[in-house]
């Protein structure tokens, strides 16, 4: 079989090992992998007890179950549409970590190719996510699924009352979701905030940012994200949502490249909805190092992050913060 696979087992046991396990078993989960080219492409999954599934493993202790029957696999399928699905009849809650990756290219040209993968709790559709992947290690996708129980999980159908289309894609499916927990967020913020701006119970209009600043010196690079009341995720992969938020970072000291004032990063929604945003604040690099090298647990860096509302009313705001290797978060209820 493909080599590119066995990779794709390494990458999912090496990303499990920071995920936390997982009590008693509950609720059906299902994640669903379609696609129309005729490439093989290859959907792996970690559960929460730490089980990797994939085509090697088809079953999981846990009850995962892998069906890649119309996955064009080794090239020998018919033309597509063609989809994989990992399924589980009484699902262990806790993180998912979901790989979709580039089997075999199978002869096409192509340097890219879309992909829709879908999370259903009970059969109904609660998160959906359209991207693409590209042959090699770089290219795969990868994202961390929390699966709550049934009771925690909106279908898109209720949370959004109607489709939400990517830009540009008028003929997209609802898309929107539950993304869960941020990826490594574990650091609760301490006090010290101010309190929202005017009667706590108003309702609030106009524009929402959430803006991280930082020191010049020493240098880091810093990423901002934020999960907005759907369970979309805004962060530097990911720099647009379809609800309308925007990530922007071009002074964000991005791969340690100096900027020219005090670097910021910047994510605003023009129209935002009600509910809970969960922000996380995290290392990307400590500039001096070298790149992709793990912080260390001692590594920390003076922040301050401000949530701002229409003609940038103070909303919230937590000054002179320290980071330090395990991720900074906190939620803001609008």
């Amino acid at each position: 079989m493909n080599t590119v696979r066995w990779m794709c087992a390494i990458t999912l046991l090496a990303l499990s090992l920071s995920l936390p396990a997982a009590s008693a078993a509950q609720d059906a989960l299902v994640f669903r992998l379609e696609w129309d080219a005729d490439v093989d492409l290859a959907l792996a999954v970690n559960t929460p007890n730490d089980n990797l599934l994939t085509y090697i493993t088809p079953t999981t202790p846990d009850g995962g179950a892998l069906d890649s029957s119309l996955g064009n696999e080794n090239c020998a399928g018919p033309a597509g549409p063609h989809s994989e699905a990992a399924s589980w009849k009484a699902a262990p809650p806790g993180d998912y970590v979901l790989l979709v990756m580039v089997s075999d290219a199978c002869g096409s040209p192509a340097p890219a190719w879309t992909f829709r993968l879908q999370a259903l709790v009970n059969g109904a559709l609660v998160a959906e996510y359209r991207d693409s992947v590209r042959p090699g290690d770089d290219g795969s996708w990868s994202h961390i699924f929390h699966f709550a129980g049934s009771a925690a999980h909106i279908p898109l159908a209720e949370a959004t009352g109607a489709a939400v289309t990517l830009p540009g894609d008028e003929a997209a499916a609802p898309l929107a979701g539950a993304l869960g927990t941020l990826l490594g967020a574990g650091q609760d913020a301490p006090g010290g905030d101010l309190p929202p701006a005017g009667e706590p119970d108003a309702p609030q209009t106009g524009p929402l940012t959430v803006e991280l600043t930082w020191p010049a010196s020493p240098a880091f690079d810093l990423d901002l994200m934020v999960s907005d009341p759907l369970g979309i995720l805004i962060s530097y992969e990911h720099p647009l949502s379809a609800p309308g938020g925007e990530l922007e970072n071009t002074q964000g000291n991005n791969y340690c490249v100096p900027v020219s004032a005090a670097p910021r990063e910047v994510i605003t929604w023009a129209e935002p909805m009600a509910g809970d945003y969960e922000i996380s604040v995290s290392f990307s690099l400590v500039c001096g190092g070298t790149l992709g090298v793990i912080v260390p647990s001692s590594q920390q860096a003076e922040f301050t992050l401000r949530i701002l509302g229409a003609d940038g009313q103070v909303l919230q705001a937590y000054e002179n913060q320290t980071l330090t290797a395990e991720n900074w978060a906190t939620t803001y209820t609008r």
